[in-house]
């Protein structure tokens, strides 16, 4: 799976989270001062848990990003490899040219 489609996934499942704490805290909002004040560890709770829930995404934004970037960088070591060992020839055929010149 490309990056693309993991991300896109995830920028999904974000959004919906998004979504759903932008319901809960329009629900807090429009709430009674006396209902806040009762139910303040409830809320405290809910909130919570979206504070959790994206520092997840976050994470899991990271780790997707850091997969794209070392398979990128293990693509560019090899090539580098590649381009070092027919570096390598080539200059063994030079040195070898100019010994029989």
């Amino acid at each position: 799976m490309i990056i693309k489609d993991r991300l896109k996934s995830l920028a999904e499942r974000t959004a919906d989270d998004i979504k759903l704490c932008s319901n809960v805290c329009d629900t807090y909002v429009k709430k009674r001062l006396l209902a806040k004040v009762i139910l303040a560890s409830i809320w405290d709770a809910k909130l919570l848990e979206f504070v959790q829930l994206f520092n997840q995404r976050r994470r899991d934004f990271e780790l997707e990003l850091s997969i794209h970037i070392n398979q990128g960088v293990d693509r560019v070591n090899a090539k580098l490899d590649t381009v070092g060992h027919e570096t390598h020839v080539l200059n063994e055929k030079s040195s070898f040219i100019i010994i029989l010149s």
